[in-house]
């Protein structure tokens, strides 16, 4: 191909290598340059323009791009007509794109051709793009497509097919939330579940299960939902597969939400025990395992080890992670927000006197409850709320000395409730974790605070972070913002525990040396024993 600037006069049979704008008029590039248009340059005052001419042996940029595009396109592939000399290749049904490593070769022909596609093993869409030719220069030489490859290096799409699966729960039935995240996988990658079965979160009932799901004839995929995680050949799911006479294909995987994924086989079925956050709507491996296995695409223990270099690695502004950037302060992970709400409107009627206003080394207990959990180096006072009800005059100034804020909680002798749902109406969406803290708990260690909140963040796939002492759960607990409406539909004094224990799958539980986690001062006795008889 011949590429020059020229006088507009000696143009005539060559094409226009750029558009040329005028004040009035453009002249698309590529145009046959006649004698009319070089009178109309010339009328316009242009003495020169960039053009091109073919070779007898160029093949023009859209048949080119044509050409290597239906050369490339293997099984349910569409290629679409070329222009501008750039041909997409799309998907004729849903499916998983799959092509070899070696299908790169194409774009080492020569530097005027170029070959993009999506990440290999990834679902799509009918009609979805999954490849594009671009022809860069006009034309390239018929040598070119010569040399094409002539095995099979092309991109397939490998579709969904129909499959049957069972659901097993041990110990707990799936909450609407996470069977529905469950069901939207299957359903879109053209699956279906035909039951959904409870048992305790043993070895002996678990393995039964898993036998009697085996046994069906019209079952290809037994899904597990475990009520602890996969960490171990010897946990109870694992063994239960091992019990029931089944193998272990791989057991974790390496990448990130979805690490404790196991894969296994039992008779001509597979089995896949769930990661917790297969609970979740968002993507984590166990759609890259469900979506290949839809597609009937075998998974080997090396295909899931190679899923790690180059895969998934998902940040989620609602869910931070270990990979949050550290500021300049040392050890201070950046959390988008962090509101504490400290429960201070009940009526201390069995302590037999207002126990927050008793003092703890010589401050009232209030106070110092809110001075240990701001001392966390991820706590601000401007982001605590204090809710009062009963002597709350007398609360407001103790807490003058600090800047918190302070809402009146009216209807504090309904219970506990009542002050959750104030919490919940005033932190605002973008929140995104809630630290609910009792107010008669000065006693409570700062690095408490900031264990809770660092691990909400190394665990993204929890939801309710709860400390413990000896195996004991204690306050504060730290909830995910978007799990905390779930206050709205409390009354009384029923506290936030009859939702974590409807949600058990989403806690986890922080051991810490802190016994302060446990000691409220309920009674006379309590405040007592610690030397807490000096009311404010």
């Amino acid at each position: 191909m011949k590429f020059e600037i020229r006088k507009t006069e000696s143009c005539r049979g060559w094409r226009l290598a750029h558009s040329v704008v005028l004040k009035h008029e453009k002249v698309k590039k590529t145009t046959l340059i006649t004698d009319e248009y070089i009178q109309f340059f010339q009328d316009q005052g242009i003495d020169e323009l960039q053009v091109f001419k073919l070779g007898d042996d160029d093949i023009e940029e859209n048949t080119a791009a044509l050409a290597i595009a239906n050369h490339i396109a293997g099984q349910n592939i569409i290629t679409d007509k070329s222009a501008r000399g750039r041909c997409n290749i799309l998907a004729a049904t849903d499916g998983m794109i799959s092509f070899p490593p070696d299908l790169s070769q194409y774009n080492f022909i020569d530097e005027s051709i170029t070959l993009a596609t999506l990440h290999n093993m990834q679902s799509v869409k009918k009609g979805q793009l999954l490849a594009t030719v671009k022809i860069i220069p006009y034309a390239i030489p018929q040598r070119f497509i010569d040399q094409l490859p002539t095995h099979t290096a092309k991109i397939d799409v490998k579709p969904f097919k129909e499959y049957r699966s069972i659901i097993i729960s041990s110990s707990k039935s799936l909450n609407e939330k996470a069977f529905s995240a469950i069901e939207n996988r299957i359903k879109s990658s053209s699956g279906y579940i035909i039951s959904v079965t409870q048992c305790e979160h043993s070895l002996q009932e678990l393995s039964q299960e898993i036998r009697t799901a085996s046994s069906q004839t019209d079952v290809d995929l037994i899904l597990i939902s475990g009520l602890s995680a996969i960490s171990d050949h010897r946990d109870v799911v694992p063994a239960a597969l091992i019990k029931a006479g089944g193998q272990i294909q791989h057991l974790g995987m390496p990448v990130d939400p979805g690490n404790l994924l196991m894969l296994g086989y039992i008779d001509d079925k597979t089995v896949i025990g769930l990661p917790s956050c297969a609970k979740s709507p968002a993507l984590n491996g166990f759609d890259w395992i469900l979506q290949r296995f839809a597609a009937r695409l075998h998974i080997s223990s090396d295909d899931i080890k190679h899923m790690g270099i180059g895969g998934l690695l998902k940040e989620d502004k609602t869910r931070p992670s270990p990979r949050y950037q550290i500021d300049n302060t040392p050890n201070k992970i950046k959390l988008p927000s962090i509101k504490v709400a400290i429960l201070a409107a009940g009526k201390s009627s069995r302590a037999k006197t207002n126990k927050l206003l008793v003092k703890a080394d010589g401050e009232p207990v209030i106070s110092k409850t809110v001075t240990a959990i701001t001392k966390s180096k991820f706590i601000d006072e401007k982001n605590v709320l204090v809710i009062t009800g009963h002597d709350s005059e007398k609360i407001e100034a103790v807490m003058a000395q600090h800047t918190v804020q302070i809402h009146f909680n009216p209807r504090f002798e309904t219970g506990m409730s009542e002050s959750l749902k104030i919490a919940n109406e005033l932190f605002h969406e973008e929140t995104d974790y809630i630290l609910i803290a009792l107010a008669d708990m000065p006693f409570i260690n700062p690095q408490t605070i900031d264990r809770l909140i660092e691990t909400a963040v190394t665990h993204p796939e929890y939801d309710v972070i709860i400390p413990t002492f000896q195996r004991k759960r204690g306050n504060p607990v730290l909830w995910r913002r978007s799990y905390f409406h779930g206050v709205k539909d409390l009354s009384g004094d029923r506290g936030g525990r009859s939702i974590i224990k409807e949600n058990e799958e989403t806690v986890l539980e922080v051991e810490i040396n802190d016994p302060g986690i446990l000691i409220d001062l309920d009674t006379p006795e309590m405040i007592a024993q610690f030397g807490l008889t000096q009311k404010f």
